[in-house]
């Protein structure tokens, strides 16, 4: 294997690899996004649970 064999064989093996590592980046930012959006959702929930305690106590104080 000459060198300028060997400087090719390495250069595709650089670009596959980073190839792949920004499959992997992406993955991982769709991942972070979904988890975002699931903690965005659980905020909204908590909202609504404080809304519904607030909403309990006035009914109960009216009677």
């Amino acid at each position: 294997m000459t060198l300028q064999t060997q400087i090719e064989t390495q250069a595709e093996t650089i670009s596959r690899l980073n190839t792949e590592l920004a499959r992997y980046r992406n993955r991982e930012a769709a991942h972070l996004r979904i988890i975002e959006k699931q903690a965005h959702t659980i905020e909204q929930y908590r909202k609504q649970a404080d809304l519904a305690a607030m909403a309990r106590a006035i009914f109960k104080e009216q009677g």
